[in-house]
Order: structure tokens, then sequence, then C-alpha cells
């Protein structure tokens, strides 16, 4: 979930989605008639936004990770007004720029650790395979 994913299983800590929403906010670009205390007013209302957001998807304080499919559906059940004004869209020149990249291009870092750490793969592969059991709503067995 961004550049700060550390094991590439499907799952996202807290600490995980902090880092991406902070990426996130890095991409906005603010209209330059705006003074600074009301950028830095809007900077703090974002991350307000931000904060409970991410109390909402992490059960407040009860859930230390989510599936990455719980993200995807959070994002999208959030109104696309509010995701804007959060700072939780991603700029349409970014996403246009991220897109044109192949997903061996975009995992690049994990994959090369997937095929160098025997125990990297294992955990990525019993992660993407809890992912699609929640997902598709399979009754999985434990992992082997």
């Amino acid at each position: 979930m961004g550049k700060r994913e550390k094991n590439f299983d499907g799952s996202v800590m807290k600490e995980e989605a902090l880092a991406a929403l902070e990426e996130l906010l890095s991409f906005h670009e603010e209209d330059s008639r705006a003074s600074q205390g009301e950028l830095e007013e809007l900077d703090r209302l974002r991350r307000q936004c931000q904060k409970r957001s991410l109390q909402n998807l992490f059960a407040d304080g009860r859930r230390s990770a989510v599936a990455f499919a719980d993200v995807l559906r959070w994002w999208w059940d959030m109104p696309e007004e509010y995701r804007e004004a959060a700072g939780l869209a991603v700029p349409a020149s970014e996403l246009r720029q991220r897109l044109r990249r192949q997903p061996e291009e975009m995992f690049r870092g994990p994959l090369r650790r997937v095929a160098s750490e025997a125990s990297f793969a294992r955990q990525a592969l019993r992660g993407a395979r809890a992912c699609l059991c929640r997902t598709q709503g399979i009754g999985c067995q434990a992992n082997h």
C-alpha cells in the first residue's frame, strides 16, 4: 500500500496506512491564492479527517491490521467529496503516471525479496491465501 509496504502479504498494518496517507497528502498542490495560515488549517483539518477515517478502518484500535481488500472497500465506500476534502483522493495526474507502469515495475522491490528470501515468499503466499479466503468467503483451513 505504497512505498512502505513491509511484508507484501495482502494485509495492511496501521503504520503502513498512516505512511500511505502521508504520501497522499504530499501529492496535493494547494491554491496559490491561499495564505500560509489557510494552508496550515487545511492540512490540520485533512489530518483530522484522515485520523478519524483510519480509526473507523481499524475499528477504533481493536485491529492492528486489515486486509488490503478492506482498505479498498473503505476507500470506495467514502463519498468522493469527502475523499477529496480529506486529501484521500489521488490526483488525476499522479494516477495517470502510475497507471503507465507495469505490475513488475510497481512491485519491483517486494518481488525481488520474494524471489530471494524463502521466508518472505512463504509469508506473502500465506497472506495472499488468507486475503483470498476473506474476500471470497471461502472457509480456509489453517495456513500450511
